[in-house]
């Protein structure tokens, strides 16, 4: 007798986010670094939101509004640098909880949304938690390459001028 089991869900360390008044789960192989934003200016160019950091200039985008969970009123304080292959952007957010392994049970075909969500899991506290697809993410919210171009050059003329 041979029995096959289907195993669905995956032990990740994830670094758990707030945002607005939801917690989002990342999965810490896509984090490259936490950035507070006190310091850092956002710049707009076609319609998207860019930034410079350590001398990178990468699309920004808000979480909440990412994952359907609405903007925020206040300007959010802190952004995740996420990569996926080679390409990179900012997510910015609320505060950041700490990281811990979890258990990752995905998201069933028919109830996948529009959101970049490939699972979830159940917190310490027994909420659900939804757990972020940083690689669709990036891909969805990466500054198309003009907009980069357009933004190094407008950064090296005015550095020029300075």
């Amino acid at each position: 007798l041979v029995i096959y089991v289907l195993i669905k869900s995956a032990v990740i360390t994830a670094m758990q986010v707030q945002v607005a008044d939801q917690i989002v789960a990342i999965p810490i192989a896509a984090v490259e670094e936490i950035v507070p934003l006190d310091h850092i200016r956002l710049h707009g160019f076609g319609g998207r939101n860019m930034v410079r950091i350590r001398e990178r200039v990468l699309g920004v985008t808000d979480l909440g509004e990412a994952v359907g969970f609405g903007t925020s009123e206040t300007p959010r304080n802190l952004a995740v640098v996420l990569q996926s292959g080679d390409e990179s952007i900012a997510v910015t957010l609320d505060r950041v909880l700490g990281h811990q392994e979890i258990v990752l049970e995905p998201i069933d075909a028919n109830l996948k949304s529009s959101a970049p969500l490939c699972g979830a899991t159940i917190r310490y506290d027994g909420r659900v938690c939804f757990v972020l697809d940083a690689g669709r993410i990036v891909s969805d919210h990466a500054a198309p390459a003009d907009a980069l171009a357009a933004m190094k050059d407008t950064e090296e003329l005015a550095d020029s001028a300075a």
